[in-house]
């Protein structure tokens, strides 16, 4: 993470284009204009931060090495999930192992693989019973994740004892899906069936998180200004130049390693 204030940001910014030709010099102002402006307004209440580049230049590399969100959040509910044993249908060998499903960790780098196809499924023990409304899976990428799956609760973890899904998802085309029910539920045991996916014939999700809406009681908690609440974060952009140079990598806290940030696809890639 940078120690520059966002004044001092904007000025790293502005001078990759004093030695510009001179036709080229207004691009930069403008630049540097727009960068400053999104900069020092980002002081602000929400959950999501949305950047855009006016032009493709140095700058737009110097903000994608690290972004940070504001220094003042609100209170989000437990992860539920976190830490919580886990029981699949089949566990991929090497890293992308059971465990990974509910550290908490939402980049590709740690999450569970089944390594087979459809239908597969994950059992999250959260080892009491407990009430929630909301889940959050974040999938392997935007083009590598679940199409149709189903979330079931139950107290028993018996194969008998799940009823009927609480919700059952078709046609998903996102990297992460949130899952709102309309009330409260509570149960022991959490269960995800995948029986459709996107790309590859396999079961991939980075995070399963489970959460009770009604513990978000919109206090607001001071977050100390040098750490970088965005750290570890999922990421979206418009496209991507290669898998392995994703908007994941904006969060991954890695300023100084050119193989760790999100790179855009050329215009023709992207038209």
């Amino acid at each position: 993470m940078s120690n520059h204030t966002p004044s001092q940001t904007a000025h790293r910014l502005a001078a990759h284009g004093k030695n510009r030709a001179p036709e080229n010099r207004e691009i930069s102002h403008v630049r540097e204009s727009r960068v400053k402006q999104r900069i020092e307004r980002s002081t602000m209440n929400h959950r999501y931060v949305k950047g855009s580049a006016v032009a493709i230049g140095a700058c737009t590399w110097a903000l994608a090495a690290s972004l940070t969100a504001p220094a003042v959040v609100f209170a989000a509910p437990t992860n539920l999930a976190q830490g919580k044993p886990v029981t699949v249908s089949r566990d991929a060998s090497g890293k992308n192992t059971t465990t990974k499903l509910t550290d908490d960790d939402k980049t590709k780098g740690s999450r569970w693989s089944a390594e087979q196809n459809v239908p597969q499924w994950a059992i999250i023990d959260l080892e009491e019973s407990k009430t929630f409304d909301t889940f959050e899976i974040t999938w392997e990428s935007a083009t590598e994740h679940a199409v149709d799956f189903q979330i079931f609760v139950s107290d028993s973890n018996k194969e008998d004892g799940w009823g009927e899904a609480k919700r059952a998802v078709t046609g998903n085309k996102d990297a992460v899906s949130t899952i709102k029910l309309e009330k409260p539920v509570t149960g022991r045991y959490v269960k995800l069936l995948v029986t459709k996916v996107s790309k590859y014939p396999n079961v991939s999700a980075c995070d399963f998180t489970i959460m009770n809406s009604a513990d978000d009681d919109g206090s607001q908690q001071t977050q100390d200004p040098a750490a970088n609440v965005a750290l570890k974060m999922t990421g979206v952009s418009d496209s991507k130049e290669a898998d392995t140079l994703g908007p994941n990598n904006l969060f991954d806290g890695k300023v100084d390693k050119r193989e760790s940030r999100w790179s855009s696809a050329s215009a023709s890639e992207s038209a």
